[in-house]
């Protein structure tokens, strides 16, 4: 948290969002199979924004979403 270039924590965030969005292309795309739910539903994101993050401290959360919200800024 000393402003560094690459925070481990930022690198994480981002591929854990990456993890998200490969999945749930895969729900859909098993769905189309007939292998989701009753009538193709798929399954929804069972733990929210910090699924995958399994008991990381609330401060560090906090950091990585005050980094995301940084790099938003900055690209825009």
């Amino acid at each position: 948290m000393s402003g560094c270039v690459n925070c481990t924590w930022e690198v994480f965030r981002e591929d854990l969002e990456e993890w998200k969005g490969a999945k749930g292309k895969a729900r859909a795309a098993l769905a189309k199979l007939g292998g989701g739910k009753e009538d193709g539903e798929v399954e929804g994101n069972e733990g929210g924004l910090w699924e995958g993050f399994g008991n990381i401290p609330v401060g560090i959360k906090a950091f990585m979403e005050m980094e995301k919200r940084l790099k938003e800024r900055k690209r825009a």
